[in-house]
């Protein structure tokens, strides 16, 4: 998150590679080759691969495509190409590209700027339960940004994103009872959803608890139960006319809170839906959540990857400042938490070095791979 501008240069071509194999036919068995020639930076390589399978109109290598000229790699970088690719691949029901190409109108990016047609884009993916697509959708109506502003069904797709565990949501809707935004003010609900995005690094969310445990306010996790999603309103939508706000995601102000999470995402082909980098290489390009690489409480119950152990703690916060700094490109939009395991009376206490909050185990394997090349330790570690 965070920042989860973060998460990850590496995250979810997964998607697009799971379909592609699935689908998989003689002449679309070789797409997993660009897979593995993109993941190993030679994209000239995945290139060649994707290109005639693109034409031939196989959708996750048409988001390859996109995700190419969109960043850059092996190409010059040509958003409006990137617009066309992603297109393609959008019209097919492809989710990341769907997000995607919503970025793009919502940032005039290779468009023009249409909030309007961003907000479709961003709905076909939210239904497809993409949270960084239903979070985006949820602030549009937050910010009447292509459609009339509706604080309740901002709450319904926050909702929806934050009962699949995506912190920036959880935070969000932490918030949206603890002002009354389209729900009635609840405090001890706010306290959970801010626990529960608290406990996966979003820093925000860790103040704001602490601000309402100083005035009484304990969470009860056992609400969230009570507080799971329903039908989405039906109100009529006329559109706005109005320009939307920049996204960003702001400190809970109690008199008003913008929170926010647009991403023009870079999703390298993962198992999940979840994109992962912008063209500058981060997740949450307009996002300015919770700063990245701070230590956070634990990462327990999450995807993450272990780095390294060491015998005292002070050691291992010197590693982490090492380890992130020369490993930016993976490490430096991820918190790090230590986990203290005692290896018996010979061994003694250790603390395990750990990166997150990661959204798969399939991110988290790219990301060990390549520090794994770069002949550094590191392990993935399940929730």
């Amino acid at each position: 998150m965070t920042n989860f501008r973060t998460f990850y240069f590496v995250l979810a071509v997964y998607t697009a590679f799971m379909v592609g194999i699935l689908s998989a036919t003689p002449a679309h068995a070789n797409f997993e080759d660009g897979v593995s020639a993109y993941l190993a930076q030679d994209y000239t390589a995945a290139l060649n691969v994707w290109r005639p399978l693109a034409e031939e109109g196989h959708a996750p290598a048409q988001f390859g495509m996109g995700l190419s000229y969109e960043n850059g790699r092996g190409v010059e970088r040509d958003p409006t190409q990137a617009a066309v690719w992603y297109h393609k691949a959008a019209e097919q029901g492809l989710a990341d590209a769907q997000f995607n190409l919503g970025n793009l109108y919502l940032n005039a990016s290779g468009v023009p700027k249409d909030p309007v047609e961003a907000v479709r884009w961003f709905r076909r993916a939210a239904e497809q339960s993409m949270p960084h697509a239903q979070v985006n959708l949820g602030y549009s109506y937050e910010t009447a940004s292509g459609v009339a502003k509706d604080p309740a069904k901002a709450v319904f797709w926050y909702r929806k994103a934050a009962e699949q565990r995506f912190p920036q949501a959880q935070y969000y809707l932490g918030a949206a009872y603890e002002r009354g935004s389209g729900v009635e003010t609840d405090l001890p609900l706010a306290a959970a959803w801010y626990k529960q995005a608290s406990d996966q690094g979003v820093v925000l969310a860790g103040k704001r608890l602490d601000a309402l445990k100083e005035k009484g306010v304990e969470p009860d996790l056992s609400i969230l139960v009570d507080a799971k999603s329903e039908e989405e309103p039906v109100e009529p939508e006329p559109l706005a006319e109005s320009e939307p706000e920049p996204l960003a995601m702001l400190e809970p102000d109690i008199q008003e809170v913008k929170p926010g999470a647009a991403a023009a995402v870079e999703t390298e082909i993962s198992k999940t839906s979840e994109p992962v980098s912008t063209p500058q290489e981060t997740i949450m390009a307009a996002s300015k959540l919770a700063p990245t690489g701070e230590q956070v409480a634990s990462l327990t119950g999450n995807f993450r990857v272990q780095l390294a152990s060491y015998r005292k703690p002070i050691s291992a916060h010197k590693g982490w400042k090492i380890l992130a700094n020369k490993y930016i490109d993976l490490l430096g939009s991820l918190n790090y938490a230590l986990a203290e395991v005692n290896l018996g009376a010979e061994k003694g206490i250790y603390h395990r070095l750990e990166a997150g909050p990661l959204g798969s185990l399939a991110e988290a394997q790219i990301i060990c791979a390549k520090i794994q090349s770069r002949k550094d330790s590191c392990i993935t570690v399940k929730p």
